[in-house]
């Protein structure tokens, strides 16, 4: 029974560990996709919000503890305002993906490495356009790819310990319902060898409401008729050799291999031999010498 409890136990085990990981690893991309999407969209917002006809000439404040970038291109690809850098230091914009895309009238929207922050950036264009729907210029944001990274972990971990104590959490109500099956079944395998070996167990009572409760329930109740019918059987054969015992006449009573199953003192006597101590320990007598004796 403990090699079986090992087995499905660690069988469960791996199961519940291999689905998690699995679940862990969909539910962590799907967020990090979802997370990407979402902020993307988010610059996107913030990026019409400021371009208005007014982003042209308007005096914008440097920024430089944003983890936002703010930068205004004009439709040469001149750069008007940067949140970060002075506008003079910064070359021209015009062959930026995203700036191209901004012209074209689209939103815009690449991950690059940049040259100005030398790091992995990602960048969201969109077009400034007049009362007359001409594109006049382009508002750009841009974010740390390591910022998004961070948050991105963050979300991973924060999946994967949820995760990680909801597999705790499954894994021991598994274990002690498991528990609770196998102890069932160990205490009919110890049962069930008792009876084979002829000892009839102490039954203790059933607390368990279920199929393998109910099971025990039958278990118990063939047990004990079989000890019933046992102990008639014993208590008949007892009353059939006191009833042999007594007969004035001599009577053995003999299996099909030829050993003695029954007997009494006449019959030895009347052979002239002497009885065994017990009939089923001791050697059987030579039923042929007394016979031929009597013959």
């Amino acid at each position: 029974m403990a090699s079986m409890h090992r087995r499905i136990g660690l069988t469960y085990s791996l199961l519940i560990i291999l689905v998690f990981i699995g679940l862990g690893v969909l539910l962590s991309n799907f967020l990090s996709s979802f997370y990407m999407t979402s902020l993307e969209e988010n610059l996107a917002e913030t990026a019409y919000l400021l371009a208005g006809e007014e982003a042209l000439t308007r005096d914008w404040p440097l920024t430089e503890d944003s983890e936002t970038r703010i930068s205004v291109i004009d439709p040469e690809g001149k750069v008007l305002f940067e949140s970060e850098k002075p506008e003079e230091e910064l070359d021209d914009h015009s062959d930026r993906p995203e700036i191209r895309q901004a012209y074209a009238g689209e939103t815009g929207q690449s991950i690059r490495f940049s040259e100005t922050t030398r790091q992995e950036m990602l960048y969201i264009a969109v077009p400034i356009r007049d009362e007359e729907g001409q594109v006049r210029g382009v508002v750009r944001l841009a974010r740390p790819l390591t910022l998004i990274n961070q948050s991105i972990n963050r979300i991973q971990i924060l999946v994967f310990l949820t995760l990680l104590l909801t597999l705790a959490l499954i894994w021991l109500i598994g274990f002690f319902n498991f528990r609770s099956i196998t102890g069932s079944l160990a205490r009919l395998a110890d049962r069930a060898q008792s009876i084979g070996g002829g000892s009839f167990p102490h039954l203790e009572p059933v607390e368990a409401k279920d199929e393998l409760g109910k099971l025990e329930l039958v278990f118990n109740e063939m047990s004990h008729n079989l000890k019933n019918l046992v102990k008639n059987l014993e208590n008949e054969k007892e009353r059939t050799i006191s009833i042999i015992r007594q007969l004035p006449v001599g009577v053995v009573v003999i299996d099909r291999r030829g050993q003695i199953r029954a007997s009494n003192p006449l019959f030895y006597r009347l052979l002239n031999i002497s009885p065994p101590v017990r009939d089923r320990e001791a050697a059987q007598p030579d039923l042929g010498t007394g016979i031929n004796r009597i013959c």
